[in-house]
Protein backbone atom coordinates (compact mmCIF):
# COMPACT_ATOMS: atom_id res chain seq x y z
CA UNK A 1 0.00 0.00 0.00
CA UNK A 2 2.94 2.60 1.04
CA UNK A 3 4.05 1.84 -3.07
CA UNK A 4 0.68 3.00 -4.35
CA UNK A 5 0.97 6.10 -2.09
CA UNK A 6 4.84 6.98 -3.67
CA UNK A 7 3.82 6.83 -7.06
CA UNK A 8 4.43 9.76 -8.93
CA UNK A 9 1.70 11.57 -11.29
CA UNK A 10 3.68 10.41 -14.24
CA UNK A 11 3.64 6.35 -12.83
CA UNK A 12 -0.36 6.97 -12.56
CA UNK A 13 -0.23 8.46 -15.79
CA UNK A 14 1.87 5.68 -17.54
CA UNK A 15 -0.03 3.03 -15.06
CA UNK A 16 -3.37 3.95 -16.59
CA UNK A 17 -2.24 3.98 -20.09
CA UNK A 18 -0.76 0.54 -20.35
CA UNK A 19 -3.72 -1.17 -18.29
CA UNK A 20 -6.18 0.83 -21.16
CA UNK A 21 -3.75 -0.77 -24.07
CA UNK A 22 -4.05 -4.15 -22.15
CA UNK A 23 -7.71 -3.31 -22.19
CA UNK A 24 -8.17 -2.36 -25.65
CA UNK A 25 -6.67 -5.55 -26.71
CA UNK A 26 -8.52 -8.25 -24.96
CA UNK A 27 -11.54 -6.39 -25.98
CA UNK A 28 -10.38 -7.21 -29.69
CA UNK A 29 -9.82 -10.49 -28.62
CA UNK A 30 -13.30 -10.86 -27.44
CA UNK A 31 -15.52 -8.74 -29.34
CA UNK A 32 -13.79 -8.71 -32.66
CA UNK A 33 -10.82 -6.51 -33.92
CA UNK A 34 -12.80 -2.70 -35.65
CA UNK A 35 -11.81 -1.51 -39.52
CA UNK A 36 -7.53 -2.45 -39.54
CA UNK A 37 -6.78 1.14 -40.22
CA UNK A 38 -8.61 2.40 -36.94
CA UNK A 39 -7.05 -0.77 -34.79
CA UNK A 40 -3.35 0.29 -35.89
CA UNK A 41 -4.09 4.21 -35.29
CA UNK A 42 -5.54 3.04 -31.99
CA UNK A 43 -2.41 0.26 -31.22
CA UNK A 44 -0.14 3.24 -32.67
CA UNK A 45 -1.38 5.91 -30.17
CA UNK A 46 -0.67 3.62 -27.26
CA UNK A 47 2.21 2.37 -27.89
CA UNK A 48 3.66 6.29 -29.00
CA UNK A 49 2.44 7.73 -25.75
CA UNK A 50 4.14 5.20 -23.47
CA UNK A 51 7.39 4.68 -25.61
CA UNK A 52 7.36 8.50 -24.79
CA UNK A 53 6.54 8.71 -21.29
CA UNK A 54 8.87 5.26 -20.30
CA UNK A 55 11.87 5.93 -22.24
CA UNK A 56 12.38 9.55 -21.55
CA UNK A 57 14.81 11.83 -23.29
CA UNK A 58 18.09 12.13 -22.67
CA UNK A 59 18.10 10.86 -19.27
CA UNK A 60 16.88 7.11 -20.39
CA UNK A 61 14.79 4.59 -18.83
CA UNK A 62 13.68 5.32 -15.07
CA UNK A 63 13.53 8.93 -15.42
CA UNK A 64 10.34 10.94 -14.85
CA UNK A 65 8.90 11.97 -18.32
CA UNK A 66 9.82 16.34 -18.97
CA UNK A 67 7.64 18.53 -20.57
CA UNK A 68 9.34 17.28 -24.16
CA UNK A 69 8.38 13.99 -23.74
CA UNK A 70 5.00 14.99 -23.17
CA UNK A 71 4.86 17.59 -26.01
CA UNK A 72 6.18 14.17 -28.48
CA UNK A 73 3.57 12.10 -27.12
CA UNK A 74 0.82 14.96 -27.84
CA UNK A 75 2.81 15.39 -31.30
CA UNK A 76 2.09 11.61 -31.76
CA UNK A 77 -1.39 11.61 -30.89
CA UNK A 78 -2.61 14.28 -33.38
CA UNK A 79 -2.11 12.64 -36.75
CA UNK A 80 -4.15 9.62 -35.13
CA UNK A 81 -6.81 11.98 -34.60
CA UNK A 82 -6.79 13.37 -37.45
CA UNK A 83 -6.95 9.61 -38.39
CA UNK A 84 -9.96 9.10 -36.48
CA UNK A 85 -12.10 12.42 -37.65
CA UNK A 86 -11.42 12.21 -41.13
CA UNK A 87 -11.64 8.36 -41.37
CA UNK A 88 -14.39 8.09 -44.41
CA UNK A 89 -12.54 10.54 -46.37
CA UNK A 90 -9.53 9.15 -46.52
CA UNK A 91 -10.88 5.62 -46.62
CA UNK A 92 -12.80 6.44 -49.54
CA UNK A 93 -10.41 8.78 -50.87
CA UNK A 94 -8.94 7.29 -54.90
CA UNK A 95 -5.51 6.86 -54.82
CA UNK A 96 -3.64 8.72 -57.64
CA UNK A 97 -6.78 10.46 -58.47
CA UNK A 98 -7.49 12.80 -55.54
CA UNK A 99 -5.26 15.06 -54.87
CA UNK A 100 -3.43 15.43 -51.15
CA UNK A 101 -5.12 17.92 -48.93
CA UNK A 102 -2.80 20.25 -47.03
CA UNK A 103 -3.77 18.32 -43.95
CA UNK A 104 -3.15 15.20 -44.78
CA UNK A 105 0.29 15.84 -46.17
CA UNK A 106 1.55 17.65 -42.92
CA UNK A 107 0.08 15.23 -40.39
CA UNK A 108 1.31 12.46 -42.11
CA UNK A 109 4.70 13.89 -42.52
CA UNK A 110 4.23 14.81 -38.49
CA UNK A 111 3.53 11.08 -37.82
CA UNK A 112 6.56 9.67 -39.60
CA UNK A 113 9.02 12.14 -37.96
CA UNK A 114 7.41 11.42 -34.75
CA UNK A 115 7.74 7.33 -34.93
CA UNK A 116 11.57 7.91 -35.95
CA UNK A 117 12.05 10.38 -32.97
CA UNK A 118 10.13 7.42 -31.06
CA UNK A 119 12.71 4.70 -32.55
CA UNK A 120 15.48 6.25 -32.13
Amino acid sequence: MQRLKSMSVSAWLIACLAIAMSLYHIWVILAGPPEAVLFRGTHLLFALALTFLIFCGPKGEGQKPGWLDYAWAVLGAAPILYLFLNYDYLVNRIYYVDDLTTPDIVFGCLLIVVVLEATR
